[in-house]
């Protein structure tokens, strides 16, 4: 179960990215040269806020609730959307910095959630 359920983790990404392409257009080039551009970056933030939503690991590791703020995030980078752009983006800007702060600072980190 333990091997399963790291495989899920490490392979949702590519369950995601399928329906990507059906709500967003835009990312198999069916659009303007800007939005197709806008469309990229927005969903790679995406799947890389969901990565790290699930790995529970940036800079450091954090406890398991604050998974939320970039699981929230990753959901809405990844529904293509200027609206949901940019409110997924100041919801995953903010984790960031505190995340890179808290690291640069010496916080203790958190034992790894895979328990290594």
């Amino acid at each position: 179960m333990k091997t399963g359920f790291s495989a899920w983790r490490i392979g949702l990404a590519g369950f995601i990215v399928p329906f990507m392409f059906v709500y967003g257009p835009a990312l198999i080039l069916e659009d303007s040269a800007i939005n197709i551009l806008i469309a990229f970056i927005t969903a790679m933030i995406g799947v890389w806020a969901l990565a790290i939503s699930l790995q529970g690991y940036i800079f450091r590791s954090f406890p398991w609730w604050q998974r939320v703020i970039p699981f929230a995030a990753s959901l809405l980078l990844i529904k293509l959307g200027i609206y949901t752009d940019l409110l997924g983006l100041v919801i995953f800007g903010p984790f960031l910095l505190v995340q890179w702060k808290l690291a640069k600072k010496g916080a203790i980190p958190l034992p790894s959630p895979a328990g290594g």
